[in-house]
């Protein structure tokens, strides 16, 4: 093994040292060509000499997600609400509907869709500006003994209607539609029935073809038959309410759907990271749903902690004494991102800056306006301006080491972009990015921020399409300096 491993080496060195180099100005901005000799890519002529590449420079490596969130909310729906007054004024639109047995609308507002929620009495198209109860298919009114018991058959099955109209797919190209949904809670309200009543169960009266669609509706039901017992909706689920008349020995109730909020109440948002082995210390952040605090702990005592606000605030707390702290914004700006210090991880970002933690949730982050490039570069889409097709390789140093890592390796089509993302521990890319083309180094790209790059700003063929960078977020269009020269 040691052996391949030399002569791999080996064979990277001499294709390396046979492209051809060209000394050039580093931040000028350059000719889009590509230029060869004696058949190799002609070079910026910068690689430097000190890059190192072994067995592990091959391996191509992506941007490090040691980061899990967990984000813990309480949601309990009310499956009493029905969101409704508890008395409204119906007028039957259409019949049938456009994706339900009825076309309605409720004291005069938008066209919902509407099911029967019992067979009879029927309820017709120009039956318009009754009255109606609203309450929820769970209410104890519905139940045994409540007040409206008496209109259903089967006043105990709405949880397994509840379960159809949350888990049967009735859209465009699905196996139902609302007529075998409409078949099958009949069968469930009414029991044994006799499925008379075919013309609004399609919306071109007359479609519903028995010996298909029933056998549609049966499949239906013993689904809800199977899985439906006891079923609740959840946040973010569908909730059947129930329209009964003043009247139901003559008006027939209906059946609609109300859409539950998904999250009522967020405690907080989570991000975690780190070991706490050796000098390392894992650590979490739990940031507040509102942007306003953060809650801090690690398995080692806490040194330093700086807030970063969406109005680009730094705030540092020093000499903290134990392992957790509780922090809020002190100017009510939005958190957005925490550096925590605790062990001996640094970032690098500035002294006492420690791991940092990004809030994850975009109701914190800032408006998203462009900035000089800050910190180091974390993302890059770079585009191919050539006319040919080439496998393009990128490779950075891996932290403060000369060591070579792939973070791209793909044949690039003309004017295609490519996306690069820095695989250090704290998501950049170091000092410089090296792009390969073929099997020849062709030039650099400085992405410590050192030259304020952005979209426009190129080397050769390769042009910055947009970009971040770890302090400064999106990349502004660069501007070249005044005096400059030519790659060639």
């Amino acid at each position: 093994m040691k052996k391949i491993t030399k002569l791999t080496l080996l064979a990277l060195l001499m294709i390396f040292a046979s492209c051809q180099n060209e000394s050039v100005q580093e931040d000028g901005p350059e000719q889009p060509l590509l230029r060869f000799k004696d058949g190799d890519i002609v070079s910026d002529g910068l690689l430097d000499e000190e890059l190192v590449f072994d067995e592990n420079s091959e391996v191509l490596r992506t941007k490090k997600q040691s980061f899990s969130v967990k984000t813990t909310i309480d949601c309990t729906p009310d499956l009493l609400d029905t969101g409704y007054s508890e008395n409204v004024n119906i007028e039957v639109v259409n019949k049938p509907g456009d994706n339900g047995y009825f076309d309605i609308s409720i004291d005069g507002g938008d066209v919902i869709q509407a099911y029967c929620s019992d067979r009879l009495p029927s309820l017709g198209a120009d039956d318009d500006f009754l009255d109606f109860a609203v309450i929820s298919t769970y209410d104890s009114a519905v139940s045994d003994g409540g007040i409206y018991a008496d209109v259903f058959t089967n006043n105990e099955e709405f949880d397994k209607v509840n379960w159809i109209i949350n888990n049967i797919d009735i859209s465009e190209g699905s196996e139902y539609t609302y007529g075998h949904v409409q078949y099958a809670i009949w069968r469930l309200i009414e029991g044994p029935f006799l499925n008379d009543f075919t013309d609004f169960l399609t919306p071109n009266p007359g479609d519903w073809v028995p010996s298909i669609d029933n056998a549609k509706g049966d499949a239906i039901f013993a689904l809800a038959e199977a899985n439906g017992d006891g079923y609740e909706p959840a946040c973010g689920d569908k909730l059947g309410l129930l329209l009964i008349p003043n009247d139901p020995d003559n008006v027939q109730s209906l059946l609609i759907c109300k859409e539950i909020p998904e999250v009522e109440d967020c405690e907080y948002t989570e991000v975690s990271d780190g070991e706490c082995s050796g000098c390392d210390a894992s650590m979490s952040v739990s940031f507040s749903c509102d942007c306003q605090c953060v809650e801090v702990s690690a398995c080692k005592d806490l040194s330093n902690i700086v807030l970063l606000t969406a109005d680009g605030s730094e705030v540092k707390y020093e000499d903290l004494d134990g392992q957790t702290a509780s922090l809020c914004s002190p100017d009510g700006s939005p958190i957005v991102s925490v550096w925590v210090k605790a062990g001996c991880y640094q970032s690098g970002d500035g002294p006492g800056y420690g791991r940092r933690f990004d809030n994850p949730n975009p109701e914190c982050a800032p408006e998203e306006e462009c900035q000089d490039c800050t910190g180091k570069v974390t993302d890059l889409t770079l585009n191919w301006d050539w006319h040919n097709s080439h496998r393009v390789r990128a490779y950075q140093r891996i932290g403060n080491t000369w060591h070579a890592a792939k973070i791209f390796d793909q044949v690039v089509e003309p004017n295609e972009n490519f996306d690069l993302s820095g695989v250090n521990q704290n998501g950049t890319f170091g000092k410089w990015v090296y792009i390969f083309v073929d099997h020849c180094y062709y030039t650099k790209i400085k992405t410590n921020c050192h030259i304020n790059i952005g979209p426009g700003y190129r080397r050769g063929v390769v042009e910055v399409v947009s970009g971040e960078s770890s302090l400064g977020g999106e990349l502004c269009e660069y501007v070249p300096p005044h005096h400059w020269c030519w790659w060639w």
